[in-house]
């Protein structure tokens, strides 16, 4: 409980924390400790919690989709930063900082990443498990692909800020993928085979149009989140093999083998789930087959 909390001294004072965020953070980084058969989402809803009933967390809010939202107070902010000292490294808007080179966890706002900035290059960071880089607009200043291709232990990759293309290698070890508002079109196939995989979201990337086809082979992903991809028609096959998910925003029905609604059977999901393409579903006894009724929301 002690490394998830002070791990979210990684985002800036004053930022809105989603819960859903917070577990998949935590669930990659290791932070959340095995305890028998329970699974890892449901240990980091238990520390969620007791975080909450202790205080650190304030402004709790749960919105009409279900996602629960909060923050920190400063001053319980800048005990979680004491905690991780140079553990958690934060490049806030007009700010000119050193990096430490071991740094293992990196929240920058993009525009910062620029030939006017003191902020050391980013190519001699060789250590980075966590990389999130926001901000609004295109990424004017630097191509993040070239240092991305160089971090081999990066478990968290979180890129939200306008992308066209994906051009870097990714880590075999991440365990987390967010790329939002991006105008990606599809991702690497390669990306099936990141076995470490537990969340990839693709929130608000309205250009895309196709998962990659192995993502059944992802047998650790627990989160998909492919909210506001409009122009995504047909989902995978054989998702129903992905036994370890939690968390799935959006089913899209087909007519081939191994994408009707009999894929959802077997998966524990909670949350919110919008369903398309009802029109392929044949029968009642196959809807039936969906186990719908069960799925917590």
């Amino acid at each position: 409980m002690r490394q998830c909390f002070s791990f979210c001294s990684i985002f800036p004072k004053d930022s809105v924390m989603t819960k859903d965020k917070l577990l998949a953070l935590w669930m990659a980084n290791g932070f959340i400790p095995s305890r028998g058969a329970l699974d890892l989402h449901d240990m980091g809803c238990e520390i969620f919690s007791e975080l909450t009933w202790r205080s650190f967390f304030q402004e709790i809010e749960e919105d009409v989709d279900g996602t629960v939202a909060c923050k920190m107070h400063d001053l319980i902010h800048d005990l979680a930063t004491s905690i991780m000292r140079q553990e958690c490294c934060v490049i806030e808007p007009n700010e000119m900082s050193q990096i430490p080179k071991t740094a293992p966890h990196l929240f920058v706002y993009h525009y910062n990443i620029s030939p006017s900035t003191n902020i050391m290059d980013l190519t001699t960071l060789q250590q980075l498990q966590s990389l999130i880089l926001c901000g609004d607009g295109y990424f004017n200043h630097s191509n993040p692909s070239r240092f991305i291709s160089k971090q081999k232990y990066l478990k968290v990759l979180h890129l939200g800020f306008y992308m066209s293309n994906i051009e870097f290698k990714i880590s075999k070890h991440l365990r987390y993928l967010y790329l939002h508002n991006s105008t990606v079109k599809t991702l690497p196939e390669s990306t099936s085979s990141l076995l470490n995989l537990q969340t990839l979201s693709l929130k608000d990337c309205g250009s895309h149009k196709m998962l990659p086809k192995g993502t059944k082979n992802l047998k650790n992903l627990r989160y998909l989140d492919i909210r506001g991809c409009h122009t995504l028609t047909s989902m995978p096959v054989a998702l129903g093999q992905l036994s370890f998910l939690r968390k799935l925003s959006i089913f899209i029905l087909g007519k081939k083998d191994g994408c009707g609604i009999d894929e959802l059977k077997e998966l524990a999901l909670e949350g919110e789930l919008s369903i398309k393409g009802l029109t392929n579903v044949k029968s009642a006894m196959e809807a039936k087959k969906a186990n719908l009724i069960k799925k917590h929301n």
